[in-house]
């Protein structure tokens, strides 16, 4: 009797450890390895097993394509490797147009372990200047919004997109559910550093304690407003910087002074003579286009004027709860779009004259297509609320899609490393200048980051 419970124990952990390589349903079972597939499936009955298994998943989700790789698989020895060489290379997306961006589609446990090894460890400036953590920051995500999302131009009757239900395909949407799970289970440290990205709750509530709810209502929704308005085509270090010079220098009156000077280049306010507090200011490309004039009409009307849908989305994403925080739409900035694979099936763009795929941030028409799509087949599966599974993504994809920013840090986060950098460099303590920074009363930039940046730009000869 003994023996026979030993067999059978030892029967039951081979098939929970064989779960990942047969199981039909792949949440069923843990990630499978992707060597130890590859080699069960060359063995002539496990590689014929699974190639069945393969067929019916393919097969559930009208795939073709899968359903033709997963026959070759069937073949012994040498269909396996073949089917697989043929996966690797394709896009979820049936009949894709083109593969923009190729590393979205690995295999999800790589993509988890790829992103994994770029996320920083945690910075202690985030406690010592707000008193949280990332684990904090990440259980305030958890909880939903106070507000709902507000799509800016949003249609009463959307007639959606062709090429956004060709992204909403059961295996792109399986795609990302499993990166997203993928994440969890090999990459938790950026899942939680991620999950709170948005969240300026500790930033508020430290602005009340020094002017009160009234005047700390005002000025934390200009800095967030302003913050935001500098995101377009910025990475996050860029628009931080930016953002907080144009607030300062709105609460001191001087806002016409980044109108004028902040597009303008390093050598150019130099040569004017400009102080040290405008030449400081990151320039930008698109300066007067698409950032101050848009701060300029929500300065003079209290309200963003954008009618693009991912600037007004994340300075709603971005809010303090007590202020209205939406986490129900995803931000739609442009590594959105590419991680879930627009530019696969978008139209081809041509930019100063070079012609290539689509891979700006979503249309107003796309997000009101994509976003309960997001929010109730991706991450209502994945246990999250939609905002902070776009900014887990966002981490997810990151080295796929080109993110030039610290990933697994939060926003907040990244706001106090700025912080403590620029206190250490101009000798003010980091308590009194992160009180400045919120009051509106000082930035985040400093002549001698600006003077490296410059430096760093300058192709070496």
């Amino acid at each position: 009797m003994a023996a026979n419970i030993g067999v059978m124990d030892t029967i039951a952990a081979l098939r929970k450890k064989a779960a990942p390589y047969t199981s039909l349903d792949p949440e069923e079972g843990k990630q499978a390895n992707f060597w130890a597939d590859l080699g069960l499936g060359m063995l002539p009955v496990v590689g014929t097993a699974q190639a069945g298994r393969d067929f019916e998943r393919a097969r559930r989700e009208d795939d073709m394509l899968g359903m033709g790789l997963s026959s070759l698989a069937a073949v012994p020895i040498v269909g396996k490797p073949l089917s697989t060489a043929g996966r690797k290379i394709r896009s979820t997306i049936k009949a894709a147009d083109r593969i923009a961006f190729p590393g979205i589609y690995k295999d999800p446990k790589q993509l988890a372990e790829e992103a994994a090894a770029m996320v920083r460890p945690e910075s202690e400036n985030l406690g010592k200047l707000f008193g949280v953590t990332r684990e904090d920051l990440a259980k305030a995500a958890e909880q939903p919004g106070t507000a709902p999302g507000v799509i800016p131009g949003a249609a009463a009757r959307p007639k959606g997109t062709a090429h956004g239900e060709r992204v909403m395909e059961k295996a792109n949407t399986r795609r990302l559910v499993n990166a997203l799970e993928a994440g969890n289970e090999y990459a938790p440290e950026l899942m939680q550093g991620m999950k709170g990205w948005y969240i300026t709750d500790p930033a508020f509530a430290r602005l009340v304690a020094l002017v009160g709810m009234d005047e700390a209502v005002k000025r934390m929704s200009r800095l967030n407003a302003l913050t935001a308005m500098a995101s377009p085509s910025s990475d996050v270090i860029t628009e931080l910087l930016r953002g907080t010079a144009a607030n300062r220098l709105a609460q001191a009156g001087r806002f016409g002074d980044f109108e004028r000077y902040a597009g303008m280049t390093l050598e150019d306010r130099i040569a004017q003579g400009l102080p040290e507090d405008i030449i400081a200011i990151p320039s930008h490309a698109y300066h007067s286009t698409a950032q101050s004039p848009a701060m300029r009409k929500y300065l003079e009307s209290g309200s963003m004027q954008m009618k693009s849908p991912k600037v007004p989305l994340y300075e709603q994403a971005s809010r303090p709860s007590q202020l209205g925080r939406q986490s129900d739409i995803p931000v739609g900035d442009a590594h959105f779009s590419r991680g879930v694979g627009l530019p696969d099936v978008r139209g081809l763009k041509t930019v100063k004259g070079v012609t290539g795929p689509n891979a700006a941030s979503v249309s107003t028409a796309e997000l009101q297509e994509l976003a309960p799509w997001w929010r109730e087949e991706i991450a209502q599966q994945a246990g999250l609320e939609a905002v902070p599974a776009q900014a887990t993504a966002w981490g997810l994809f990151s080295p796929q899609t080109g993110v030039d920013t610290p990933i697994g840090q939060p926003k907040l986060e990244i706001i106090s490393d700025l912080i403590a950098e620029k206190a250490a460099a101009t000798g003010i303590s980091p308590e009194k200048l992160r009180d400045q920074v919120l009051l509106g009363e000082a930035d985040l930039t400093f002549l001698e980051r600006m003077m490296r940046a410059q430096a760093a730009r300058k192709p070496k000869k």
